[in-house]
């Protein structure tokens, strides 16, 4: 009888010189990601421009909250909860 086919194995795999080209540029992706993404965040300014504590506290509830952001106001309405439907 004739001798049975080869097995296949994962390692067979990865030897093929497409599957490695293609690993590469994967790991070249996502290494250039990450060092990309810490450069920009190195080099960027953190200005927190959120109101301090105490004067947040000054504010009503649901008073809308506004932040700078290159050089334009930027408000975000607060999300209220819903009025109570009983009576009592």
């Amino acid at each position: 009888p004739p001798d049975p086919p080869p097995r296949r194995v994962f390692r067979d795999f990865l030897r093929r010189r497409k599957t490695q080209i293609v690993g590469a540029g994967m790991l070249g992706l996502v290494a250039g990601a990450l060092l990309g993404g810490i450069t920009v965040s190195a080099f960027t300014d953190h200005r927190d421009v959120r109101l301090v504590p105490d004067q947040r506290s000054l504010l009503p509830p649901h008073a809308p909250r506004c932040h700078v952001i290159d050089d334009r106001a930027v408000c975000f309405e607060p999300v209220l909860p819903p009025a109570p439907t009983w009576t009592g």
